[in-house]
């Protein structure tokens, strides 16, 4: 008799711990939704940009949510109350390019049982952006063929016509050359060069 009702209290206790549990991942409070915007700091992105995107949601655990674009990411998400960190990375880093960008992004935010949390996400641009402008003088004084040659370690743009590059300097590596070649009909070959230390999110302009 004694072993029957030790049993049966065994499993009127195992039956009390499930009936709990089950309360906790069904109660209202214990979850909350989040709505994500995502912004560069020049424009608002939307799905039909052809950047991509790669977002991550980490907990206090690690990782738990990853989108690899705009489309794949819900208008709403939900999760269990508490503190994440969402970081987002939009473009392509790339040692030099007429027009590949690169920016990153990083909001801490608390979810709150039962309530929508609207979190911003900013992304900075991490590119030194690099501009060469041809005055009408420029045009005018040289002949077909001049330009400017940018160049960070290996990688270079050259700037036959006014425009502007993103280079991606880094801490061991911020120190870009310029040079500008050129023939003149009077005077012949000319040329002009120089040194600009690069810094991400930064704007430099030759004339």
């Amino acid at each position: 008799m004694k072993n029957i009702l030790r049993i049966l209290m065994s499993a009127l206790l195992i039956l009390a711990v499930s009936c709990s549990n089950q309360d906790e991942v069904v109660s209202p409070d214990s979850e909350g939704t989040l709505s994500l915007k995502v912004l560069t700091d020049t424009r608002a992105q939307d799905s039909g940009s052809d950047l991509s995107y790669l977002i991550r949601i980490y907990n206090s655990e690690g990782l738990i949510r990853k989108y690899t674009s705009l489309e794949e990411l819900p208008s709403t998400l939900a999760l269990l109350a508490g503190d994440y960190t969402i970081k987002v990375q939009v473009g392509e880093q790339v040692a030099a390019s007429f027009k590949e960008k690169f920016y990153l992004g990083e909001q801490t935010f608390t979810i709150v049982g039962g309530q929508k949390s609207d979190v911003e996400v900013v992304c900075r641009l991490q590119n030194a952006v690099v501009a060469v402008n041809y005055d009408q003088s420029v045009v005018d004084a040289f002949e077909a063929g001049f330009g400017t040659k940018v160049s960070l370690g290996e990688a270079s743009l050259n700037y036959t016509t006014s425009a502007q590059g993103y280079f991606s300097p880094t801490e061991e590596l911020k120190l870009a050359s310029w040079s500008f070649s050129g023939n003149h009909p009077s005077k012949g070959a000319l040329s002009q060069s120089g040194e600009l230390t690069l810094e991400s999110g930064k704007r430099y302009t030759l004339n």
